[in-house]
């Protein structure tokens, strides 16, 4: 099948490091592709893909560095578990399949002007796959900010602990 440059599927994964305000930049960006008439749909792999694995989904975490810590640790350990480190974006991959409507035969089509954000890819394998899986319609966004930013972030926003946000 020929595909429509134009009109076509974007998928787009940030990466970042901990502390960096990527909900701005994901804003940003959202209101950048609106303007060019694409629908956006935010995957965030922790709540989309890791709490389908998450055996205390009603967890009440004493605090965001509990939490970050949390689906941190299970996220490595579902690609420990399964030897494969890009798991989790095969889910995401999974997710933007079922979105997709179907032809007169039923097979699933791409969307059309729809752009996903990966909200976040952690491994270079993460990576690898989904440049195979989706060629040059997909895009590695790199967000990070200084030391100093990242930690008042976690401590302001996030509500860490100054002792927590330096770990």
């Amino acid at each position: 099948m020929p595909r429509d440059d134009k009109n076509g599927e974007l998928v787009l994964g940030i990466i970042t490091t901990v502390g960096t305000n990527v909900d701005d930049v994901i804003k940003d960006i959202s209101d950048y592709l609106l303007f060019f008439n694409y629908k956006v749909e935010v995957i965030s792999v922790s709540q989309k893909i890791i709490s389908q694995f998450d055996n205390q989904e009603d967890h009440e975490y004493q605090s965001e560095f509990e939490r970050i810590n949390h689906f941190m640790d299970l996220g490595n350990e579902i690609r420990s578990k399964t030897s494969d480190n890009s798991i989790l974006m095969k889910g995401v991959a999974r997710e933007i399949f079922l979105s997709r409507p179907q032809d007169d035969k039923g097979y699933p089509q791409p969307r059309a002007r729809v752009a996903y954000i990966i909200k976040s890819l952690k491994h270079p394998d993460e990576v690898d796959f989904m440049r195979n899986a989706y060629g040059d319609a997909f895009h590695l966004i790199g967000v990070t900010s200084s030391y100093e930013r990242r930690r008042k972030t976690l401590v302001e926003r996030k509500g860490l602990s100054t002792k927590d946000a330096e770990l």
